[in-house]
């Protein structure tokens, strides 16, 4: 790997000032002294280049770039832009800042955007800021919470909640969910209904009774029934009720009266 270094004559370049780095990737311009400026200088990894100006910077990897004060940029691809005390070890990770964040060896393509001792090992993963947050689960996410493991969930995220342990996949936390309309237009909640396993939808009564088949009904799933249409005023006054269920399976539904056939609306709700 063979690099030039020339400075940049005013009369033949804007970029007064500055120096011109050639490397086998092409041309890098780089702060040449003034304040808050970096030269930058080649690592150790083929094709990876460090701050000059950084402390104990390295960027081991090769095609790895590495700033700031005591950071490691160990993984090929991997890039550390400021902080202290982080180590990048994965392919493709990036620390953008924070102080002591680790992204472990099977971090690949993940991320972390400042924050004070996060750890990621799973693939495809973000942290964003907060503290001492894991992530070991892949495709999953916290944002600004303290103290929270994604293990070994998946496609997870996690926001602006402290001191979540959460196993499972497909699922994200948050402390209240608030759906407002403060922009003008409308807003609403959207739940899919045509599915398989639905968690809601609408059924009519056949002979006062109807069977949902869901597999996401449990024993202490809470289920809300609300009927769409209305009895007519010769028909004698119905209640309708969960009459039985088998978790995993399905539930029925039943209503007081035989001869009920309007449509009603369910709605699954999970406790936790």
């Amino acid at each position: 790997m063979a690099y030039s270094f020339q400075t940049l004559n005013p009369a033949d370049s804007p970029d007064v000032g500055r120096v011109k780095i050639n490397t086998n990737f092409g041309l890098i311009n780089v702060g040449a002294g003034g304040v808050g400026s970096s030269i930058w200088t080649a690592g150790t990894g083929a094709y990876s280049i460090k701050a000059v100006n950084g402390t104990k910077v390295y960027a081991v990897g090769d095609y790895s770039i590495a700033a700031g004060y005591y950071n490691n940029a160990k993984g090929n691809y991997s890039t550390i832009l400021n902080g202290v005390y982080n180590v990048a070890n994965s392919k493709f990770g990036f620390i953008s800042s924070g102080y002591k964040n680790q992204l472990s060896i099977a971090s690949n393509y993940s991320t972390i955007i400042n924050g004070y001792k996060n750890i990621v090992s799973g693939v495809h993963s973000i942290i964003l800021n907060g503290k001492q947050n894991t992530i070991n689960g892949s495709y999953s996410s916290i944002i600004g919470s303290t103290g929270t493991t994604i293990s070994p969930g998946q496609r997870m995220s996690v926001i602006n909640i402290n001191n979540i342990s959460s196993t499972v996949s497909n699922r994200v936390y948050v402390p209240d969910l608030q759906i407002t309309n403060s922009d003008g237009a409308s807003r609403t909640l959207y739940i899919q209904t045509a599915s398989t396993n639905s968690t809601c939808g609408t059924i009519y009564l056949t002979s006062g009774t109807a069977t949902i088949l869901t597999t996401q009904v449990q024993a202490s799933s809470m289920i809300f029934l609300t009927p769409q249409t209305p009895q007519t005023p010769t028909e004698t006054a119905a209640n309708i009720q969960i009459s039985a269920r088998t978790a995993g399976v399905s539930f029925v539904i039943s209503s007081t009266t035989p001869a009920d056939s309007r449509l009603v609306a369910w709605w699954i709700v999970q406790q936790v």
